[in-house]
């Protein structure tokens, strides 16, 4: 589900990029979009690095025998 609406994103972030970076494209027509286009960008590279870095801290877990989760599963 979530994979569906990450390509969905991916889809309308691009599909507006080009559209507003065209030949023909007046700036009042993508302005509005630019900040929820900006808010999207942003909330895929935090998801993105966020991800990545769970990967890391799992990968180290197992590594030396831990579950992954650092302090949280210590206890």
């Amino acid at each position: 589900m979530q994979r569906r609406l990450a390509w969905l994103t991916l889809l309308f972030v691009a599909y507006f990029t080009l559209l507003s970076s065209g030949p023909d494209a007046e700036p009042r027509f993508s302005t509005p979009f630019a900040p929820m286009m900006a808010i999207a960008i942003a909330a895929g590279i935090d998801r993105y690095l966020s991800s990545r870095s769970d990967q890391k801290s799992m990968r180290r877990g197992a590594a030396t025998g831990q579950s992954g989760r650092g302090a949280e599963s210590s206890s």
